[in-house]
């Protein structure tokens, strides 16, 4: 599967860039995982850290809170399963 932007969310299991301009996040799940350990990494276009999700010991999906303003986004690591990034 690549990565999907539907109305205001975006599902991505593709490393690469999703946004180059800024961008307001609400949250971001990562599901879906197979192992315990499992990471998903996002950071701004400027390769700074915007979120680490760890897929727990239950590999139920991780939810953040809000998160804010990003200088764009870029999926740099993804181990297995997708992240959800949910925008305003």
């Amino acid at each position: 599967m690549a990565n999907v932007i539907t109305g205001r969310q975006l599902f991505a299991d593709t490393v690469g860039t999703l946004f180059q301009t800024p961008v307001k996040i609400n949250s971001i799940i990562y599901s879906d995982g197979v192992t315990v350990g499992d990471q998903a990494v996002l950071q701004d276009i400027t390769s700074r850290p915007v979120w680490n999700g760890v897929m727990g010991a239950d590999l139920e999906p991780e939810d953040t809170g809000k998160i804010g303003w990003a200088q764009g986004l870029k999926l740099t690591r993804i181990d297995s399963g997708n992240v959800i990034v949910y925008i305003e």
